[in-house]
């Protein structure tokens, strides 16, 4: 099987804001995921150093990591890999381009948000160097119903010697 991995960024990355919707609305079919329309994630990409990295098996896009980045710091906003083709070490894969990218671009650390009830998400950040650095108590769901607490995660990048 042939994988590509492209990265997107502002006017090009709102062109592939609809396979990127798709994506994600076919990977969070758990009802617990607020799903974001293509305006969602072209919005995304009005912000300051938005980026994306779209994962595709045989030109059939498959997963997608979007962050952005700003001065030496970095958030990831969301990773999706479709059902069928989790467990291949696809997220990690993503992971690790985003980390060589973010070393060029001069980041030092990254963050994210996850629901503490995402143990298989928890478990790829913490095989992938993520500690966990704080809660953010009832930040996913309705007030009052289903209510998760977010845990805030950290990677640091190793510092590279020139």
């Amino acid at each position: 099987m042939a994988f590509s991995l492209d990265i997107f960024s502002g006017a090009s990355a709102v062109a592939v804001s609809e396979i990127l919707a798709a994506l994600q609305t076919a990977s969070f079919q758990n009802g617990l995921e607020r799903h974001w329309s293509c305006h969602d994630m072209s919005m995304a990409f009005s912000t300051m150093g938005a980026k994306t990295l779209i994962l595709s098996e045989e030109d059939k896009p498959i997963a997608f990591l979007l962050w952005r980045a700003v001065l030496d710091e970095a958030e990831i906003l969301m990773i999706c890999v479709l059902p069928e083709y989790r467990g291949r070490g696809h997220g990690g894969k993503m992971l690790e381009v985003l980390y060589d990218n973010l070393a060029i671009e001069g980041v030092h650390e990254v963050f994210l948000e996850v629901s503490e009830n995402n143990k298989a998400a928890i478990a790829l950040y913490q095989k992938n160097a993520f500690k966990i650095v704080g809660r953010r108590k009832n930040y996913y769901g309705d007030k009052g119903i289903q209510q998760q607490d977010a845990l805030i995660m950290q990677y640091i990048l190793p510092k590279v010697m020139l």
